[in-house]
């Protein structure tokens, strides 16, 4: 009984109302096949009349589902929410899960403790599938995730050739990308360019270099080269030190926006 006093209508109480085993009305819950469509049509009136409302929980442990999708991030969280492309990518991964009647949880993984906590909700079935958003910068969690059964898939280039195969990955081709933007400066005649570029620790970075020394060719100067953070303050601190000491420069290749 509730502190109301109204009685919650269960399982079995549909059961009853509708003629049929506890059994047979989980399996309509379910969504079973192997149910007859006049005695699945009893049980669905059953709940409708009760207000019958399954538990989220009973139905997860019974489905072997949690409906829940697992975001991972590795970044500090102030950059989460100040770089538009996580919150592009949340906002996409969130509509999507949402549309699929699934919620999203985000947790950090930065630090041993939190990928131990990311860990313990996918031994104890908390989330049904992890989506990593900086597979880049990772604390050890790939290597733990490999050696478990949760399907796993990155947003960003995984940050080696050894990621298993079972794992999906969706990212942009950074050198077809940088070698483009070369090229229009090329076309529009430019004689010496400047490139900013983020950590090149990052495959990003890596990857942007390759694509734009291709189209530069003999243009490419390592000493107007840059490196440092993705941020809008590192960016700005190269492009003072490239004009103050470099006043030929005619363009700068910037790869961060």
């Amino acid at each position: 009984m509730s502190e109301s006093g109204h009685h919650i209508p269960t399982l079995s109480d549909v059961a009853h109302a509708a003629g049929v085993s506890k059994t047979t009305a989980s399996r309509v819950l379910n969504g079973s096949p192997r149910v007859a469509d006049a005695t699945r049509a009893r049980v669905l009136t059953a709940i409708d009349e009760l207000g019958f409302t399954a538990s989220s929980s009973a139905r997860s442990l019974a489905l072997g589902k949690s409906h829940a999708v697992g975001i991972v991030a590795t970044e500090p969280l102030d950059d989460l929410l100040i770089d538009p492309t996580y919150g592009m990518l949340l906002r996409g991964i969130s509509e999507r899960a949402s549309a699929l009647d699934h919620v999203t949880m985000l947790f950090q993984a930065a630090r041993t403790a939190e990928v131990a906590m990311v860990m313990r909700a996918v031994s104890r079935g908390i989330i049904d599938g992890l989506i990593h958003i900086s597979p880049h910068h990772d604390a050890g969690l790939l290597d733990r995730l490999a050696a478990s059964a949760i399907p796993v898939s990155l947003c960003g280039k995984p940050p080696s050739t050894q990621a298993p195969p079972r794992f999906s990955a969706v990212y942009s081709d950074d050198v077809i990308g940088a070698r483009r933007a070369a090229l229009h400066l090329v076309s529009r005649g430019v004689r010496r360019p400047a490139i900013i570029l983020g950590p090149m620790s990052d495959s990003a970075s890596a990857d942007r270099l390759i694509g734009y020394r291709e189209a530069l060719g003999e243009l490419f100067d390592a000493q107007l080269v840059r490196t440092g953070g993705w941020g809008a303050a590192a960016g700005r601190q190269a492009a003072t030190a490239l004009l103050t000491s470099e006043p030929t420069i005619d363009a700068i290749l910037c790869a961060s926006d």
